[in-house]
C-alpha cells in the first residue's frame, strides 16, 4: 500500500455534549462525549495543513455516504462514542461502516475485548473474571462466584480487595465508593446493583491495583510512535475524600480547578520504573493495538494516537 501524501483531506466524525443534553440526555449519559475538544481538534488538523470537513454523528455520515458513496477523504478521525443498542457494541458503529466502504480511519479498539487481547498479546493486565449481563442471565444465582470460579484467575481473585465495575463504559460511568470491595460479603450485593442499573452489560471484576496511576500518551505509527506526555493522577491525605484511592464518577468529572490531582511536571523521567512503563508496556500496547486493527491508520504516517493507562507498583 503506498503512503499518502500529506496534507490529508480528513474528515471528522463526533458527537457533541451539548447537542444530546439539549435532546434530553443527562450529563451522565453524555459524561464521555467532547464539546470543546471538537473543535480543538478541528482547529488543530487545519493549522497542520490538512483540509478537515466536519461530519457529525454517524447518522450524519450515513447520510453523507448516501449522497457520496466515494468522498474523498483520505481519513476519518473518529470520536464517536455510540448510542442505542447492546453497549459492548456502540464504539464499533462508525468503525464497522467505515470499514465496509473501505475508509481509513481512527480510534476503533472495543473495550469490552480490551483485556483479552492485552492478556494475549502479554501486555501486564490485572486479573480478571466477567459476569454476563442481566439481560442474558437473569436468574443467574450468585453470578460473582460464579464468573470467578470460571476465570482463570480465579486464585488471584480470592484474595481482596478488588474492584467491579461496567464493562462497556468510559469516563468512570457507574462508578463511586461502593466499586472497590473489601471483602466477600461486599461482592455480590455491588454486582446486582450495576447489573440491574447496566442490564445490557457485563460486569468486571477486577483485582484492585495499588500504586502510581499515570497515563502514557503515545503519538505516531509503527516504528515512528513516540511518547509525547506522561500525567500521573495523585491520590492522598491532601483530597476531599483520601480513602477513595480510584477515579470515581464524581471526582472526574469535577472541574479540575476543585480537584488538583493531576500532575503532570513532577514526573521523572529518568526514574527507571517510569522509563520501563512508557517504553516497554506503552510501545507494546501501542504495537498491539497496532497490529490487530484497533489502529486502522495503516497507510497514514505519524496519526495513529493510542493512551496507555497504566498501574504499576
Amino acid at each position: 500500500m503506498s503512503i499518502i501524501q500529506l496534507p490529508l483531506k480528513i474528515a471528522m466524525t463526533f458527537e457533541r455534549r451539548s447537542v444530546y443534553m439539549a435532546r434530553g440526555y443527562s450529563y451522565e449519559d453524555c459524561a464521555e462525549l467532547p464539546d470543546a475538544e471538537i473543535d480543538n481538534i478541528y482547529e488543530a488538523l487545519r493549522k497542520l495543513g490538512h483540509d478537515v470537513e466536519m461530519v457529525g454523528d454517524i447518522q450524519a455520515l450515513v447520510e453523507r455516504l448516501a449522497h457520496d458513496p466515494a468522498p474523498r477523504w483520505d481519513l476519518v478521525f473518529n470520536t464517536c462514542e455510540g448510542w442505542r443498542g447492546r453497549a459492548a457494541a456502540r464504539e464499533s458503529r462508525v468503525p464497522a461502516l467505515l470499514e465496509a466502504f473501505g475508509i481509513n480511519f481512527t480510534f476503533s479498539d472495543s473495550a469490552t475485548l480490551a483485556k483479552m487481547v492485552l492478556e494475549y498479546h502479554g501486555v501486564p493486565t490485572a486479573p480478571y473474571a466477567i459476569v454476563d449481563c442481566l439481560d442474558r442471565s437473569p436468574s443467574s444465582k450468585d453470578p460473582a462466584q460464579s464468573a470467578i470460579t470460571a476465570s482463570p484467575h480465579s486464585k488471584a481473585l480470592a484474595n481482596f480487595p478488588v474492584f467491579v465495575k461496567p464493562a462497556a463504559e468510559g469516563s468512570s460511568k457507574g462508578i463511586s465508593k461502593i466499586n472497590k470491595i473489601m471483602t466477600a460479603s461486599e461482592l455480590e450485593p455491588v454486582v446486582k446493583i450495576l447489573r440491574e442499573r447496566f442490564p445490557e452489560q457485563e460486569i468486571l471484576i477486577e483485582s484492585f491495583l495499588s500504586g502510581n496511576d499515570v497515563t502514557i500518551s503515545i503519538l505516531g505509527t509503527g516504528a515512528d510512535a513516540r511518547v509525547i506526555g506522561v500525567r500521573e493522577w495523585i491520590y492522598g491525605s491532601h483530597t476531599r475524600d483520601a480513602e477513595e484511592d480510584f477515579q470515581s464518577f464524581d471526582r472526574k468529572m469535577t472541574s479540575r480547578e476543585l480537584w488538583p490531582y493531576y500532575c503532570d511536571t513532577e514526573i521523572d523521567m529518568k526514574d527507571p520504573l517510569m522509563a520501563k512503563a512508557c517504553l516497554t508496556v506503552g510501545g507494546r500496547m501501542l504495537i498491539m493495538l497496532y497490529w490487530t486493527g484497533a489502529l486502522r491508520s495503516r497507510s497514514i504516517p505519524s496519526l495513529a494516537w493510542s493512551r496507555a493507562t497504566l498501574l504499576f507498583r
